[in-house]
């Protein structure tokens, strides 16, 4: 896990802070263990899909801001990714149940 690439960013739906590699889109709910990440700012952006139009667009969770062009510097998290991410860790947390 290269550390340069982890961020700590406010998650849309919740308003938690979650944990993302802006290099694999990995994403975690705990700061991940052994390494640094860039603390919250206002230059995070979520990359969103319209649902109408297909188009990508941008969303900043500290300044709730929406923008249709990509940010030219900051992070930006596909959401996308966190939402597998959380469907897997759901998916994990229920194996784990069931063989209890």
């Amino acid at each position: 896990m290269s550390s340069e690439s982890w961020v700590e960013i406010i998650e849309p739906g919740s308003g938690r802070k979650v944990y993302a590699n802006t290099g694999t889109g990995q994403c975690l709910w705990k700061p991940p263990k052994g390494v640094d990440y860039k603390p919250c700012s206002d230059d995070q952006w979520w990359e969103l899909t319209d649902a109408g139009s297909g188009r990508c667009y941008y969303y900043n969770a500290t300044t709730k801001a929406t923008i249709w062009e990509k940010p030219k510097t900051g992070d930006v998290v596909s959401l996308s990714r966190l939402q597998e991410a959380q469907k897997e860790m759901l998916e994990q947390e229920k194996k784990e149940v069931e063989e209890k």
